[in-house]
């Protein structure tokens, strides 16, 4: 009926027995953003199916019995937020709309944990997942955040359209910058995540996800970088002695810089890169702007490697993810011109963070059998192939078996 208005199905519903109730889904309903081209969604309750319309009108009736209105569906329970009933015969659909537009204290109590760690679980998958999949992740990870930060006031989370209005029109507490949040660093997002859900007695369901935890907060480093040293490391003393004059040198996973520091001390040109932007500001910090130092927050599938004369990567290659290594290796040794050396560390199979397939606090890595190490160096002049096992604690601090390979290697 193109010429149906709201008015006239108001009136007919007023003046028809068997309906028992009216009100308004949509924007009309709420009074959100209503423009004049607004549709008018009309929910009857009541046994008048022959009030219904068509979808796609200007103005949709839609008719539910009383049973299923009383069971209102889960997925739909916004439109009932902010609303209040046209019609209501009994004050029983007026009723309905409050208790079914709010979550009731048992319903938050059981939803913001366990969308907290449904929101937990999407973050640290799209952390380590680049790509499609990575996106994917982080979009349900958003929305089981909405889920549970909703909750936590005991107010049911808005339809995606009405997130802005919702937030403008009646905010969650602490939370007047939530979108721009929403758009930006992830990690940022979670640390005030953090903070707000321990303050709420979510802190267990935080503590579960130990020890990923540093990791969602992205400041994984933290501890090393305070703990480290400033001397070189010998595989890179021992290559560099081999050159007879310096060139352009790659510290790949370059840190806080103590490999960087020696190399412009013999009067290299340094491309320091490293994937945490703040070990690039501890580097910039402790060495300055010295000519010939050029730094970048890169992660190492992601790095163009240039022409060099010295690829350097102290205990850093392995934390390269498993899928990503060949390629990266790949890349690296094609940017070694003719003579130049790669001087570094890799990781045995025997290591203690093999048993979980990567330190606690740093994500995956890339471990090596001593045959693989063996075919990776094969192209090159082997000038140190040192394979050593003992037991030592971190630079963080934590007791560790260590299997690894120190390995100085010429390009012919």
């Amino acid at each position: 009926m193109p010429n149906l208005t709201f008015d006239h199905v108001l009136e007919r519903a007023r003046t028809d027995e068997r309906v028992t109730g009216l009100f308004l889904g949509g924007s009309r309903g709420k009074g959100a953003n209503v423009r004049p081209d607004s549709d008018y969604d009309v929910r009857v309750v009541g046994d008048a199916e022959d009030l219904g319309t068509e979808r796609g009108g200007h103005v949709e009736v839609a008719v539910m019995s009383l049973e299923r209105f009383r069971d209102y569906p889960e997925w739909d329970r916004y439109t009932l937020t902010h609303v209040e009933a046209l019609i209501d015969r009994t004050g029983e659909i007026q009723r309905v709309i409050d208790e079914k537009g709010r979550l009731s204290e048992a319903e938050a109590r059981e939803l913001a944990p366990a969308a907290l760690d449904g929101y937990m679980n999407s973050l640290y998958r799209s952390l380590k997942r680049p790509g499609l999949g990575g996106r994917l992740h982080a979009a349900e990870a958003n929305a089981s955040l909405m889920t549970c930060l909703f909750a936590l006031e005991g107010r049911v989370r808005p339809f995606h359209d009405y997130l802005e209005w919702e937030l403008e029109t009646y905010p969650l507490d602490g939370w007047a910058d939530l979108p721009n949040l929403l758009e930006g660093d992830p990690h940022e997002l979670f640390r005030r995540v953090e903070t707000h859900v321990r303050a709420r007695g979510l802190g267990e369901v935080v503590d579960a996800w130990e020890p990923d935890v540093p990791f969602m907060r992205h400041k994984p480093w933290r501890r090393y970088y305070d703990a480290a040293k400033d001397e070189p490391r010998d595989t890179l003393v021992l290559a560099l002695d081999r050159f007879e004059q310096p060139g352009l040198a790659v510290d790949l996973g370059c840190g806080t810089g103590r490999d960087t520091a020696e190399l412009l001390r013999r009067g290299w040109s340094v491309v320091a890169v490293d994937g945490q932007e703040e070990a690039i500001e501890r580097l910039r910090a402790r060495l300055g702007e010295p000519a010939g130092l050029e730094t970048q927050v890169a992660r190492f599938e992601d790095f163009r490697f240039p022409h060099a004369q010295l690829v350097n990567s102290s205990y850093a290659l392995p934390f390269c993810p498993p899928d990503a290594f060949p390629a990266v290796w790949g890349r690296l040794v094609e940017a070694l011109v003719s003579g130049a050396r790669f001087s570094g560390h890799l990781f045995g199979d025997r290591d203690d963070w093999a048993k979980t397939g990567g330190s606690p606090q740093k994500g995956e890595i890339t471990f090596h059998t001593r045959p693989e190490i063996e075919r990776l160096i094969a192209p090159f002049d082997v000038e140190l192939f040192d394979e050593v096992e003992d037991d030592h604690q971190t630079a963080s601090g934590e007791d560790k078996h260590w299997h690894l390979y120190n390995l100085v290697l010429r390009k012919p």
